[in-house]
């Protein structure tokens, strides 16, 4: 017997950090864990709004990053490695001046590019 992977609230809460998440509708959201789970029908058109920095940003402790296969393939045609093409898309990233309201925390991108960095250094594996 399959053991399944239900909904965590970490999972949830990730994607609740999303600008976008009480107004989306996309069935495949790379902040979501179990994207690769979720099947699309052929009438969802419906697509992520999140652009690519403020996903990796949010997603920097998912093995993806919140990032789209297409992408990671895209940064690592580009760069050395998925780790270099990371690490130079974050050191491009501007600390927001303002806090992100996320549920009651504020998160600035510069304390989240921080938590990425150690994400990388640890290892992608």
């Amino acid at each position: 017997m399959e053991i399944q992977k239900f909904e965590s609230r970490g999972n949830v809460l990730r994607m609740q950090r999303c600008k976008y998440f009480d107004s989306c509708s996309a069935v495949k959201c790379p902040l979501d864990e179990l994207m690769g789970r979720r099947i699309k029908l052929s009438f969802e058109t419906s697509e992520c709004r999140l652009n690519r920095d403020s996903r990796l940003v949010i997603g920097g402790d998912m093995e993806t990053k919140g990032l789209f296969p297409r992408e990671v393939a895209g940064i690592v045609q580009e760069y050395s490695s998925l780790e270099a093409g990371i690490q130079t898309i974050l050191n491009r990233i501007k600390p927001a001046k303002t806090a992100v309201e996320n549920n009651g925390h504020q998160n600035t991108l510069k304390q989240n590019k921080r938590k990425i960095e150690g994400v990388i250094k640890k290892g992608f594996g």
